[in-house]
């Protein structure tokens, strides 16, 4: 009967679609092995646009954000842990574009993202499946890469990102910024993650020791944002490779047990310690590359002060634009990765 409906080139492509997702079984990826927007790892990182969220239900939470899930507890699971919001800076005095913040073109909150293919060129499918090849770097690995356009800004920037999932990283997405043809003139474009409370980030690891939210803004309390602190390339640490690394995590050994509110509420953490991470490759490191972070000592949206104080909210690499500079955010559990 389903050969019917739907015209035998309608079945032989679906069982072409499922026979590669069959073959490609630790990938989860939108339209091939997964109903809704997201991209990446049964065993790693998740990558989902609204209105598709990481754990599987509803839509993720706001528009203009890129979701990014990571698996924990017991059996593993994936969960949100952080966004990703694109802020360009058209270097006209104004503060940057906010994705999350300025409205769509149907006048609602946040930008619309539209996953299609690297190139930039439409997409054929409502949702695309990223496109599957092999790094030139390593081909024993795999690639899936995917174009995402995000609706033109106030300020006149209109971008689209290329992000990068790769089978020899799987806790970390990569993501490049390009400027469409009718886009201003772009200065930076600021990829920040809006959510280290989630976590109670307090800790982040530079090349001359820790920097801690609470030794930056000692007794701040409230519902208002902290200023931004910025690090500069010089205090930032290297791997091996040359690449910048900037490692964040708890302060508290247990965060899962230190929850004095409602056990029900949505901000409470419930999971494992992860250590969080911005990488920006050894090739597009260069002058103006600077990390920064700002704080908060209430979860958004609440009357919650955040148990221990003044947590990392916005935190970001800042770097002059140049079209696919690169850009790494990960998580994971296994600090020894980050060479911890």
């Amino acid at each position: 009967m389903g050969v019917e409906r739907i015209g035998l080139g309608g079945a032989l492509a679906l069982a072409l679609l499922a026979a590669q997702a069959r073959a490609e079984p630790h990938w989860l990826r939108a339209g091939l092995n997964v109903d809704r927007p997201v991209w990446g790892f049964r065993d790693g990182l998740l990558v989902g646009l609204w209105p598709g969220a990481v754990e599987g239900v509803g839509d993720g939470g706001p528009r203009g954000l890129i979701r990014l899930g990571y698996p924990v507890g017991e059996p593993p699971h994936h969960e949100l842990i952080n966004f990703i919001a694109v802020e360009p800076d058209v270097g006209d005095g104004h503060w940057r574009g906010r994705s999350e913040i300025e409205p769509g073109a149907d006048g609602r909150p946040g930008k619309v993202f539209t996953a299609g293919p690297p190139d930039g060129s439409p997409p054929a499918d409502r949702l695309y499946p990223g496109q599957l090849d092999r790094p030139p770097d390593n081909p024993d690995a795999e690639r899936l890469q995917l174009g995402i356009d995000v609706e033109r800004f106030a300020n006149g920037a209109h971008v689209r990102l290329v992000l990068t999932l790769r089978s020899d990283r799987p806790d970390e997405v990569m993501l490049q910024a390009f400027a469409r043809a009718d886009s201003a003139p772009v200065r930076s474009c600021v990829l920040t993650a809006t959510m280290g409370n989630k976590a109670r980030l307090r800790h982040a690891l530079l090349a001359d020791g820790l920097w801690s939210a609470t030794a930056l803004w000692p007794g701040h309390a409230g519902h208002e944002f902290t200023p931004f602190q910025a690090v500069p390339l010089a205090r930032l640490r290297r791997n091996d490779a040359g690449d910048v690394l900037v490692p964040m995590e708890c302060d508290e050994p247990d965060p899962a047990a230190n929850w004095p509110h409602d056990p029900a509420d949505w901000w409470r953490w419930r999971w494992e310690k992860l250590v969080q991470w911005w990488r920006v490759p050894a090739a597009d490191v260069g002058p103006g590359v600077h990390f920064a972070a700002n704080g908060r000592a209430r979860y958004y949206g609440t009357a919650l002060d955040i148990p221990g104080g003044v947590a990392f909210e916005n935190t970001e690499i800042r770097m002059p634009f140049r079209p696919g500079r690169a850009v790494g955010f990960g998580i994971t559990r296994r600090r020894e990765d980050l060479g911890l």
